[in-house]
């Protein structure tokens, strides 16, 4: 197994849970979990069933942080030695936490791309309140997980574009929708080039069809899913009365999100120092992307393509209670959790990170010393008892390797005869099996077919059995006839074909010539008809059955069918 990574996004909406793991070298998801959000952080005991529920194996992961809880900040330093950095990046968040009164937790990382008009470092900071990490870390601490550190959601999804998006080049923008925040990371050449987080979500949407139409919030959402469509005017033609009307009164709401990727871009340019930004692609994500039309609404606003993202689609993941879209940012976390070299930037509580920084420095020393005195107090009765032990030991082994070789030795001469006896039987099955198919199909066909129907090629196919006994028993055979018919003029030749067929299955169920399947695949073209049967008197061979067969092999349902190919054969 390879290395895991799990990441926590509690949304407004849901919580939400993805773990990847590192397959052949590329992370990939492997589980995801969802939970309704409701007024607040969802129950300890449900966050522990949907993590079960959901296979999530790991148990420390990273978690999100946007919107409200979160404030990130640019600054732009020249390039010094990293202690010195620290100290002027340190002075900065001071001043921070002394305007707000509040307990901060903050964090800063050197943005990995340049700015074009300085060759000054542009430095990323992030900072939410203690009490609320507190306040979730206590939560998970009751469902059993303890929490890496907190990032922002817009970094994550920098993360989860690179892992699982398409390789990119130039100017891009990734935004993940939520229901009550925006996350968003520009990119240049694959690299983060800027992160923002704002409090404007799908929300804007649904509070505007509640004014727009009087309703509840709970009945506009319901309109904005149901009957919501922001394509362009001219494609949304069939549309009922109603479901124009909330298009229409969407359009105005929707402007708000265009104007928050419109300022972003121009944030990015100045805080960033930029004169050479030209957006070429814009993907978006998150629950409120499912929005039909939004796509097509922000390419037409924006004048660059714009294409839904969702990696754990694409992973073939599916989870109850939630689309796919929606995972996009917890995908993000969880690869931060597998990845120690990610870019990131860690919020924990000045009490939590003192506690690990202590840790990193005196905790391998500590037990560095218990371990070499607890040796050091054992070691001299451990030499005095090695070697009566190692000397019992050989003795003991070496008559069990002695055994174990005979009963290797045994099993290996049954193991070939039962290979041999299953070839045999398997190679008289096919034979016997596959010629009399053939025969009776023959025979079905001689004295059945109408006169106005006739075959164009009969083949016999030998099908691969299914179940775990598979290399145990006989393929199975099946007769594929193709034909075709043309009306003389007494009936019509899909009248023959149907009464040739009727024929066929009011055959007695115990008669030689009755198929055990039987799948007709007629195709009408013009006065003509084209048809392509498979028949098969063997419904599933059965595996020989001896003591090391757990179970019988699964037999296929009567109803199966081999489609006819389109075109012909």
């Amino acid at each position: 197994m390879g290395a895991r990574g799990f990441g926590i996004d509690e949304g407004s909406a849901t919580w939400k849970a993805v773990e990847v793991e590192l397959k052949e070298g590329a992370l990939v998801p492997v589980a995801a979990a969802v939970l309704p959000a409701g007024d607040g952080s969802p129950d300890p005991a449900a966050v522990a069933a949907a993590l079960k529920a959901g296979a999530i194996k790991s148990r420390q992961p990273v978690l999100g942080l946007t919107g409200k809880d979160l404030v990130i900040k640019y600054q732009q330093v020249p390039p010094v030695a990293d202690f010195q950095l620290k100290k002027i990046v340190a002075f900065e968040l001071e001043e921070i936490r002394k305007q707000s009164g509040d307990e901060l937790a903050a964090d800063f990382n050197v943005m990995p791309s340049r700015a074009d008009l300085t060759s000054d470092d542009i430095v990323l900071m992030a900072l939410s309140r203690e009490q609320r990490i507190e306040e979730r870390s206590a939560a998970l601490q009751l469902a059993g997980v303890t929490a890496r550190h907190f990032t922002p959601n817009a970094v994550a999804l920098f993360h989860s574009f690179r892992a699982f998006g398409p390789a990119t080049s130039g100017d891009v923008m990734v935004v993940a929708i939520g229901k009550t925040s925006t996350d968003m990371a520009l990119l240049r050449d694959g690299d983060l080039l800027y992160a923002r987080s704002v409090g404007t979500g799908g929300d804007a949407l649904t509070d505007a069809l509640a004014g727009e139409f009087g309703v509840s919030k709970a009945k506009a959402e319901s309109l904005k899913r149901e009957l919501g469509d922001l394509r362009p005017r001219d494609k949304r033609g069939g549309l009922s009365q109603q479901a124009e009307k909330v298009s229409y009164a969407l359009e105005n709401a929707a402007g708000r999100l265009f104007s928050m990727v419109q300022s972003t871009v121009q944030l990015a340019k100045g805080q960033m120092q930029l004169n050479q930004f030209e957006l070429a692609k814009v993907w978006i994500t998150g629950g409120s992307a499912a929005m039909r039309g939004l796509d097509e609404y922000l390419a037409g606003s924006l004048g660059v393509p714009v294409q839904r993202f969702d990696p754990l689609g694409d992973a073939g993941i599916a989870v109850e209670g939630a689309g796919t879209l929606d995972l996009a940012v917890a995908a993000g976390l969880a690869v931060m959790a597998a990845d120690s070299q990610a870019w990131s930037v860690e919020l924990l509580t000045g009490a939590e990170r003192r506690k690990r920084e202590w840790k990193s420095k005196h905790l391998f020393t500590a037990a560095a010393l218990v371990a070499v005195v607890a040796y050091l107090g054992i070691y001299a009765w451990q030499c005095q008892v090695r070697f009566e032990i190692a000397d019992k030991a050989a003795v003991r082994l070496g008559g069990e390797q002695r055994k174990r070789t005979a009963n290797k030795d045994a099993v290996e001469r049954l193991r070939v005869e039962r290979a041999e006896l299953a070839a045999k039987v398997d190679h008289l099955e096919k034979r016997k099996a596959a010629g009399d198919s053939l025969v009776r199909a023959l025979g079905l066909l001689a004295t059945g077919l109408p006169e106005d129907l006739w075959v164009t090629n009969l083949e016999l196919e030998l099908l691969e059995s299914k179940g775990q006994a598979r290399d145990k028993v006989a393929k199975k055979p099946l007769i594929v006839v193709d034909g075709a018919g043309k009306s003389r003029g007494t009936r019509a030749a899909d009248e023959s074909f149907s009464a040739f067929v009727e024929s066929v299955r009011s055959l007695d169920a115990k008669s030689d010539w009755r198929p055990a399947e039987f799948v007709e695949s007629p195709a009408q073209k013009g006065g003509q008809i084209e048809y392509r049967l498979n028949l098969s008197w063997l419904a599933e061979p059965t595996a020989p059955k001896d003591e090391d067969d757990a179970a019988p092999a699964e037999t296929e349902s009567g109803g199966g069918r081999k489609p006819a190919p389109k075109g012909g054969r």
